[in-house]
């Protein structure tokens, strides 16, 4: 938890405002339905034309400022995103460095780069709930990290190189 602070830290007007663009997004898809209704009993019911082209009208502004929303929270997330990729990578290969020869020796480089690789992805695709979202990672939670242990969250009980 402590790792996933401090890459919140590294980046903080980026995370504030993916926070209030994801935030407007949501309450933005509360407002249609809203729109719609009053389309309906305004315009429809009452059989005035004027009323309801407003009302459409209205509709469609507010499906635009949404794309727009939705265009500029996916944007900035993946920055979020990238930026925690980029320094978790950094740190890793840090750490790698720090230990030096003795690593060949206790495990294989496709293990470390794999679990590394992976941890990584998790760890990005965490930070993506700091602005409302959610992304959905195409690799399984529940494979085998370098201690043959079965992981069940983004980090790996062997690695610590954040700490």
């Amino acid at each position: 938890m402590r790792y996933i602070w401090w890459l919140v830290r590294r980046q903080p007007a980026r995370v504030l405002r993916g926070s209030l663009v994801g935030t407007a997004w949501m309450v933005g898809l509360a407002g249609r339905p809203y729109l719609i209704s009053r389309a309906v009993d305004d315009g429809l019911r009452a059989n005035d034309r004027r009323v309801l082209t407003l009302w459409v009208a209205a509709i469609v502004a507010a499906g635009f400022g949404l794309a727009y929303l939705g265009i500029m929270r996916h944007r900035t997330m993946t920055f979020v995103r990238e930026d925690a990729t980029a320094r978790s990578a950094g740190v890793l290969l840090r750490q790698l460095a720090g230990i030096g020869a003795v690593l060949p020796r206790k495990l294989a480089a496709g293990e470390v780069a794999t679990v590394g690789g992976a941890d990584i992805g998790h760890v990005s695709a965490v930070l993506t709930m700091t602005g409302p979202g959610w992304v959905r990672s195409s690799r399984t939670r529940s494979s085998p990290s370098c201690c043959g242990r079965s992981r069940r969250s983004w980090r790996c009980s062997c690695c610590s190189a954040y700490r």
